[in-house]
């Protein structure tokens, strides 16, 4: 008897936290819906593939704030979206970004052989697949940075600047003048103190 109420209070508990982890991920599905993006305020291209003319910049606003300015002559492609960010490809370029920090948010930028894994940041990054020269400069947050030319990833902080010659084998860690103050939220207001009671005429 005492094995059989084990082995029934296991099944019990077993049941209440596949039920607990069933009903986690139905609230997270409902809270992070997928993002969408436009490109110059249009519908994004099929594919998502964008190559920027000489004349101007193309600007990828997403759903949740977060904004990739592709400067001209930029091409790149969004190779994937979903409810905790997406993965942008930088073919050939350079571009700006701002990703507004959220719970779970998961940002991947591809530039040739490197990878920008983005914790709620500003920076650009650059990639001349004629050079084979990657640049990334950090305005506000944190990058890692994952390249053929180091062991573990890179990790980066505002203020710091990253070079890499695929040519030259040769990774360089610098500083940048452009560093952008932290973005700007709502001030709380402070609650209204109760008035004292008036006493009576």
């Amino acid at each position: 008897r005492h094995r059989k109420r084990i082995v029934v209070g296991i099944t019990i508990a077993a049941t209440l936290v596949a039920g607990l982890a069933r009903l986690r991920l139905r609230r997270e599905g409902a809270v992070l819906p997928v993002l969408s993006y436009r490109v110059n305020n249009q519908e994004p291209p099929a594919g998502g593939y964008i190559l920027v003319p000489e004349s101007a910049g193309s600007l990828l606003a997403f759903s949740d704030g977060s904004s990739v300015n592709m400067a001209a002559r930029t091409r790149g492609r969004v190779v994937d979206v979903n409810s905790h960010g997406a993965t942008v490809a930088l073919d050939d370029g350079k571009v700006s970004v701002e990703i507004v920090p959220r719970p779970h948010a998961r940002w991947l930028f591809d530039a040739g052989p490197f990878r920008i894994n983005v914790h709620g940041t500003a920076f650009t990054a650059a990639w001349n697949p004629a050079e084979a020269v990657f640049e990334v400069h950090l305005l506000r947050g944190a990058v890692s940075v994952a390249s053929p030319l180091a062991g573990p990833e890179i990790e980066m902080r505002a203020g710091q600047s990253l070079r890499a010659s695929l040519r030259d084998q040769t990774v360089t860690m610098g500083t940048t003048s452009s560093v952008l103050p932290p973005p700007a939220y709502p001030a709380a207001v402070a609650p209204t103190p109760p008035e004292s009671p008036r006493e009576a005429p």
